[in-house]
C-alpha cells in the first residue's frame, strides 16, 4: 500500500516533465485504433449492404424454394403423411425466412383428353389432360366468364363426374379447342385398356391471372396455357384440393401424381451473419427431403444469390484490409519511434530510482502505467469514434439499392471493439528500446561484483544492494523515494 500511494504521487510529476511525447503517442494509439476499428465496422457495413443489393437485384420469385415430390399415390391418407413430413422438414431448415406456404398437386401428363362423350377408344394424337389443385388459387384469378366449381364429386357407374375450370380458351386454340366455353365437357381416360371408364370435367368457368407479376405465381403459364411434354400438348384442369382428393383420390386411390410446396421466404431479416447458415439450410432442406422421398426436386435461387455475394464481398474486402494495414503499419512505425525517444528520456528516471531503492517491478509499473493508462482509454474511445467517422463520412459511400434510397444503418459490435483492442496492443507491443524494458536491461548489464555484493562497486551495484530484500523494506523503499523526490 505504501508504493502504491508513492507510485500515485510520482506519476501527475513526471507527467509535467515528458507531456509532449505522451501527447503525439497518445494520438498514435488513438489514431491506430481508431483504424482498426473503422476497418471492422465499414468491413460489416460493405457486408449489409452487399447483401441488401444481392438480394434486391434478384427476383423473389427465383429465391423462393420450390419442394416437388414426385409420383405419390392420391390417397389422401398417404398426402397427409406426406404433408405433414415435408412442412416439418422445411420449419427445421427455414421457418425463420418462410413468410408463406402454398401446396401444389398435379396428375401424371399421360391421361388422355377427349371432347367426346361417345364410348370407345380415344383417337390417335388427342392431347393430355392434367387435373391440378393449387391453394389459394381463386384469390389470385378473375372469371372472365361463368362460375368457380361447387357441386361435390359424383360417381355414376364407371363414370367420375366433377366440376373444373380451365384457363381463358385463347391459350388452346393450337390444339382446336378454341370452341371450348361455359358450359362444355372434356373427358380423361385414366386406363387405354378400358376405354369406357371416363373421368369427366363439367367445366362451369374460364378464368385467368389477375396479376402474372404476383410473388404468388411461381410459374402461372402452366395453369392457364397448354404445355408441351414429350411433343404432346398437355391441358391444366383446375379443381379444388377438396375435388381433388375428395374425387380423383378416393376414385383412385393407387394413381400416382407429383405433390409440391411453394415456400414464400422474407429475404428481408437475412443479415450478413445469417448468410452463410441460410444457404447451409437451403442445401439441408434438399438433403433432408431426398433422403426421406427419393427422387424429389427443391428447387431455390437463394443459395446462389448468397454464394454469389459472398464472393464478391471477398473480394471487396481485399483492398480495405490492405489499405487498412498499411496505414497502420506506418503509425506503428513512428510509435516505435517516439517511444525510442521516451525510452531515452526514462533512463536517468530509471537509474535514480534504482539508486534510491526501488524494485525491478515498482520501477517498471511507474515507468508504463501512464502508455498503459492511454492505451485503455484509446481502446475504449476508438470504437466510438470510428462509428461516427463511418456514420457521417464514409456511409453515403454504399449504397445498397443502388438509386440512394436504400435504408441504411451500422451499430455497436463486438468486432469492433475486438479489432480495437488489437489496435491498441500492437501500438502497446513490447519493444527493447522502450522505458518499460529499462529495468530489466538494467539488470542484464550489471557487471559480475554486483553477485559478489561488494561495497566499491559503481552506483549502480550500491543500488542493488540497497534494493535486496534483506536490506530495505518495501516500505522503506517508498519513503526513501518520496524523501528523494520532494529534496
Amino acid at each position: 500500500m505504501g508504493w502504491a500511494r508513492a507510485l500515485f504521487w510520482l506519476l501527475p510529476r513526471r507527467l509535467r516533465s515528458y507531456w509532449v511525447l505522451l501527447a503525439i503517442t497518445s494520438f498514435g494509439i488513438l489514431a491506430a485504433v481508431t483504424l482498426m476499428s473503422v476497418g471492422a465496422i465499414y468491413s460489416r457495413a460493405l457486408a449489409e449492404g452487399g447483401l441488401q443489393h444481392a438480394l434486391a437485384a434478384t427476383s423473389p420469385t427465383t429465391m423462393n424454394a420450390r419442394v416437388t415430390v414426385r409420383e405419390r399415390p392420391l390417397n389422401p391418407a398417404d398426402y397427409r403423411n406426406l404433408r405433414a413430413a415435408v412442412e416439418e422438414i422445411a420449419e427445421d431448415r427455414l421457418g425463420y425466412l418462410i413468410k408463406d406456404t402454398q401446396r401444389f398437386g398435379q396428375s401424371q401428363s399421360n391421361i388422355t383428353m377427349v371432347l367426346s362423350s361417345e364410348p370407345g377408344p380415344p383417337p390417335r394424337g388427342s392431347p393430355a389432360g392434367r387435373p391440378f389443385f393449387l391453394t389459394d388459387f381463386e384469390s389470385h384469378t378473375r372469371l372472365t366468364a361463368g362460375r368457380w366449381p361447387q357441386a361435390a364429386p359424383v360417381i355414376e357407374d364407371k363414370v367420375l363426374v366433377m366440376e373444373a375450370v380451365l384457363g381463358a380458351p385463347l391459350g388452346f386454340a393450337v390444339f382446336g379447342l378454341t370452341g371450348l366455353t361455359e358450359s362444355s365437357q372434356v373427358h380423361l381416360v385414366p386406363f387405354l385398356t378400358e376405354p369406357d371408364e371416363r373421368i369427366t370435367f363439367n367445366i362451369v368457368g374460364l378464368v385467368e391471372p389477375i396479376d402474372t407479376d404476383e410473388e404468388y405465381w411461381m410459374d402461372y403459364s402452366s395453369y392457364f396455357e397448354e404445355v408441351d411434354v414429350e411433343d404432346r400438348p398437355v391441358v391444366p384442369i383446375y379443381l379444388t384440393e377438396e375435388s381433388y382428393f375428395g374425387g380423383l383420390g378416393q376414385r383412385y386411390p393407387t394413381m400416382v401424381a407429383d405433390f409440391g410446396w411453394y415456400f414464400y421466404l422474407d429475404t428481408g431479416v437475412l443479415t450478413a451473419d445469417l448468410a452463410g447458415p441460410t444457404k447451409g439450410a437451403v442445401s439441408g432442406l434438399e438433403t433432408d427431403i431426398n433422403k426421406r422421398f427419393p427422387r424429389s426436386v427443391v428447387l431455390s435461387g437463394l443459395k446462389n444469390t448468397i454464394a454469389k455475394y459472398q464472393t464478391q464481398l471477398t473480394l471487396a474486402r481485399v483492398p480495405l484490409y490492405l489499405f487498412i494495414s498499411l496505414v497502420v503499419l506506418i503509425i506503428l512505425y513512428f510509435l516505435t519511434l517516439v517511444m525510442g525517444m521516451m525510452a531515452r528520456s526514462h533512463s536517468d528516471e530509471a537509474g535514480l530510482l534504482r539508486s534510491r531503492g526501488g524494485g525491478l517491478l515498482q520501477i517498471s509499473q511507474l515507468l508504463v502505467i501512464a502508455e498503459s493508462v492511454v492505451v485503455a482509454a484509446a481502446m475504449v474511445v476508438g470504437p466510438f469514434l470510428a462509428l461516427a467517422i463511418i456514420r457521417f463520412l464514409l456511409l453515403d459511400t454504399i449504397d445498397p439499392s443502388g438509386g440512394g434510397n436504400g435504408d441504411f444503418s451500422v451499430g455497436l459490435s463486438w468486432d469492433m471493439f475486438i479489432m480495437g483492442a488489437l489496435g491498441g496492443i500492437f501500438s502497446r507491443a513490447p519493444h527493447p528500446s522502450r522505458g518499460s524494458w529499462l529495468p530489466w536491461q538494467m539488470n542484464a548489464r550489471m557487471p559480475a561484483a554486483c553477485n559478489r555484493s561488494s561495497p566499491r562497486t559503481n552506483w549502480i551495484c550500491a543500488a542493488r544492494l540497497r534494493s535486496a530484500p534483506s536490506k530495505t523494506s518495501p516500505a522503506t523503499s517508498s519513503a526513501s523515494t518520496r524523501r528523494s523526490m520532494q529534496r
